[in-house]
């Protein structure tokens, strides 16, 4: 699984402490916040509302940290 994010942002560091502690192996990938990676065509075509995270897992996109959660669990 990859995790789209950016460390500094709250949904992404709850995602990556749950997968953590689940033991559940994550990839992060930077999205970088301050750069506008968030905008970019290839991060919107993962997730159209332009914020992190967002979790990839072959073909299956998830993109609301809740709901990230959940499926991590």
């Amino acid at each position: 699984m990859k995790l789209y994010g950016f460390p500094g942002s709250p949904n992404t560091w709850k995602v990556l402490a749950l997968a953590q502690h689940a033991g559940v192996p994550i990839e992060l990938v930077l999205v970088d916040l301050t750069k506008g990676d968030q905008r970019q065509p290839a991060y919107l075509a993962l997730n159209p509302t332009g914020r992190t995270p967002a979790l990839v897992d072959g073909d299956f996109v998830l993109w609301e940290s809740t709901a990230i959660l959940q499926y991590v669990a």
